[in-house]
């Protein structure tokens, strides 16, 4: 016989197991008192990086908490709601830190940001003096090298240090600091400076009558080309190229580059510094060549990683990825191309282990590696209801002593309707022997 004592002891210990797991089930993780973790980070060669306490940043910042927060900047909200994450640009000293939902506060976090280019400016220019023959150009805020109609200074101008600039012409300059930030650009022209001509005249010489003399033999000498031709060494008609682009004629020549004629003459010409140029040449009879036009990008695209539209560091990654470029070019996939079209992001939603190069027009390319790891929704984990496996075999316990139920509750209905049966059959049995 079923000893009844220990049958109620392990129902009880079952019992007291199914409401434990349970509980487990639906109770929400809550996270230890204590105020949001904060992390700085500035954009290094195309990737996010930790900026140090109380360093500079020379890109935009951006500060991530571990948990939605509200962002405090030198002591005033500058947060629409909570979140984990806030770029701070412009140029200054900031101090932050956040509040999360439940009102704990963050350690401060201090830093500073010189993200703005340089500015610079013209006395002249600003003045609107018409016909100056001298422009006079300086920056207040930091060390530049000057770019005068794409070529760029060898050396450093200090700050507030003017560049002045007298020669007669048309001018495109702006300046570049340290870290490779391009300021605003100024247009001007210095107007040529009339030349004045003199005559002089001469008393006429005396008629006499010349000697006969035999003409002497002369070598005759090669005609002067009616035309100046010029080529460079970017190859298969490109336009845009990241390396120097040196310019030959087949005589001496002076060249004009972007409208500033050389002051000397020569056969070739080589330009290295990074911009958009337009040369062409003129020989000593005033015959002009045709106009090239090309472009020097030394720049390297800058690959930046997003996820649910969040910046996000190469590693190990469990959501899609778009894969972000400064400039646009070609995508190539595992050095496999994934599309001849250039852009400017891609997608990546398949699990692997990927490294993604960018190549831009003028051949300059960037990489970015991570893995991608989809989660796969497997047999034992909750679904997107958030209902546990657990719950799922409770329900089915019921749904099965349900079933269970109702088969026994038919089996003793049929049961009963048979007992009846036989009993009416009885009775009438014993009817018909009395009669």
């Amino acid at each position: 016989m079923f000893n009844s004592k220990k049958i109620m002891k392990t129902l009880v210990a079952i019992m007291m197991l199914l409401s434990i797991t349970l509980g487990s089930a639906f109770t929400t993780d809550v996270h230890a008192a204590g105020g949001p973790n904060l992390t700085v980070k500035h954009t290094v060669n195309g990737s996010l990086v930790t900026l140090a306490e109380g360093a500079t940043a020379t890109s935009e910042v951006t500060i991530v908490s571990d948990v939605p927060a509200v962002f405090y900047l030198n002591g005033t909200s500058v947060s629409d709601g909570y979140s984990t994450q806030k770029k701070v640009g412009g140029t200054g000293s900031f101090t932050v830190y956040a509040v999360d939902q439940a009102g704990n506060m963050s350690d401060t976090v201090s830093f500073k940001v010189d993200a703005a280019p340089a500015i610079i400016s013209s006395y002249e220019l600003a003045k609107g003096i018409v016909g100056a023959t001298e422009v006079n150009i300086k920056t207040g805020q930091k060390p530049v090298y000057y770019v005068i109609n794409g070529v760029k200074q060898s050396t450093l101008t200090p700050t507030g240090t003017a560049l002045t600039l007298t020669q007669t012409g048309s001018y495109t300059v702006y300046a570049i600091d340290e870290v490779g930030r391009k300021s605003n650009e100024l247009v001007f022209s210095i107007p040529t400076v009339g030349q004045v001509t003199t005559t002089t005249t001469t008393k006429k010489p005396p008629v006499t009558t010349p000697k006969q003399t035999t003409p002497k033999q002369t070598t005759p000498t090669s005609p002067v080309s009616g035309t100046v031709e010029l080529t460079m060494n970017i190859a298969d008609g490109a336009t845009v190229t990241n390396k120097d682009v040196t310019l030959e004629a087949k005589e001496a020549v002076y060249f004009i580059v972007n409208g500033v004629k050389e002051s000397k003459t020569a056969k070739a010409l080589t330009i290295s510094e990074e911009g958009v140029y337009t040369v062409s040449a003129v020989n000593a009879k005033n015959v002009k060549s045709e106009e090239l036009t090309f472009t020097i990008d030394r720049t390297l695209p800058v690959l930046t990683l997003e996820v649910a539209g969040l910046a996000v560091e190469p590693g190990i990654l469990e959501e899609a990825v778009t894969v972000k470029s400064s400039e646009a070019g070609v995508f190539y996939i595992n050095d496999v191309a994934a599309d001849t079209v250039e852009k400017s992001e891609m997608v990546i939603d398949q699990s692997g282990t990927y490294t993604v190069k960018v190549v831009d027009a003028a051949k300059n390319e960037a990489t970015v590696s991570f893995v991608l790891n989809m989660p796969e929704v497997k047999p034992g984990k909750d679904n997107e209801g958030g209902m546990s496996w657990l719950l799922y075999v409770l329900i089915g316990m019921v749904a099965g002593g349900a079933v269970v139920g109702g088969v026994f509750f038919f089996m003793n209905k049929k049961k009963e309707e048979e007992i009846e049966y036989i009993e009416v059959e009885e009775e009438t049995t014993e009817d018909s022997e009395k009669k």
